[in-house]
């Protein structure tokens, strides 16, 4: 079921003798739990003190293979809600890791199946007034079932290629011990049998498309053949309800890959105007005023300003703009920080547009 793999230099550190036997690579891509050898292990401290956990070696570089063959075999997707950095010391001991991280299955470990949505506990006048958008918790449609599966990741310090996952509840069961999402799972809808996301290879799949062009509508004629494949087979899965929001989104994720060039805003767009800089029409950055010194008089604030021209705006502008009639459009609070957009168009069907602005304050 697992090969073994030799790892000397780990007893020395503490580390049980069977445990190069231990390590376990299954052959292939993906593999889940049901791929691997477990050994039981007593919780000795804490809120779960006496329960058992299951315990596995793994390569450091099959962590990933692991997370999706799990996801595929229960139908649903993780988040890490802590990552943790060991501490450098000079003698290592069994325990001792690089990076720590908790993994919680996305259907738990909360329950708000019976939770009753906020927005019927509030008047239709204040949630108008409110305007704001409410979470899928308020609006009842949490899939947080109490699923209480999870397990810690952690990388050895003392041998960076293996990784140790110690969890509990890989049956994806709650809190009264019954199977509570997946195709395991008895009496509960069909959507709790299927995962929440998209799987890895699906999402793959469409940012590929994507980023050979292909729009949003031929992606979505092209998964109605796998749909309707799937269906004959009867092998419905999250995937085969993709829907054109969810092509939207890994699409606004590629643009963002191209213009979030740091963490720091101020700083990204500095870099985007110096990779992009033949496209950049005009830009101003932001400057507070400058006060009256005795060597210069007093400068006002510089408000932020920028302007994007691509090519296909310029052959747009010479074909249809020479001439012809420019509309400016302006939108308001287009972004966080409420910046306008305005954008220069040629009369020619809907609208061309050949410039585009986007200003701190007004423009004009």
């Amino acid at each position: 079921m697992a090969d073994g793999c030799d790892v000397p230099g780990l007893h020395d550190i503490g580390l049980p003798k069977q445990f190069p036997e231990r390590l376990q690579n299954p052959t292939g891509g993906s593999f889940n739990f049901k791929s691997l050898l477990w050994s039981d292990k007593a919780i000795s401290k804490g809120p779960h003190k006496g329960n058992i956990e299951q315990e596995a070696y793994i390569p450091t570089d099959r962590l990933e293979d692991f997370k999706r063959g799990e996801a595929d075999r229960a139908q649903t997707s993780f988040y890490s809600d802590r990552v943790r950095h060991g501490q450098h010391s000079k003698k290592l001991q069994a325990n001792s890791y690089l990076v720590q991280s908790t993994v919680h299955c996305s259907y738990g470990p909360e329950d708000n199946s019976n939770a009753v949505p906020e927005s019927l506990m509030t008047a239709p006048a204040e949630r108008k007034a409110a305007n704001t958008r409410t979470r899928k918790t308020e609006r009842g449609q949490s899939c947080k079932r109490g699923c209480l599966m999870q397990f810690t990741v952690s990388q050895l310090a003392a041998w960076p290629e293996v990784t140790r996952i110690i969890g509990r509840h890989f049956d994806h069961v709650n809190a009264a011990g019954v199977c509570c999402h997946g195709p395991e799972a008895v009496g509960v809808s069909s959507k709790l049998q299927r995962a929440p996301h998209l799987s890895v290879k699906t999402r793959g799949w469409v940012r590929t498309l994507l980023s050979a062009g292909i729009s949003t509508k031929e992606i979505m004629r092209k998964h109605q053949k796998r749909f309707d494949a799937d269906k004959h087979n009867g092998s419905l899965t999250r995937d085969s309800f993709l829907k054109r929001q969810d092509v939207r989104n890994l699409e606004h994720n590629l643009a963002e890959k191209v213009w979030k060039l740091h963490e720091d805003e101020a700083t990204s767009v500095r870099l985007f105007k110096q990779q992009h800089d033949k496209n950049v029409s005009m830009y101003t950055e932001q400057q507070p005023a400058q006060p009256a010194s005795d060597s210069q008089q007093s400068q006002p604030a510089q408000p932020f300003v920028m302007g994007l021209v691509t090519d296909d705006m310029r052959a747009a502008a010479r074909k249809h703009g020479h001439n012809g009639v420019v509309c400016l459009d302006a939108t308001f609070a287009t972004n966080h920080l409420k910046f306008p957009l305005y954008t220069g168009l040629v009369v020619y069907g809907n609208g061309l547009p050949i410039f585009e602005v986007r200003a701190q304050h007004s423009w004009l």
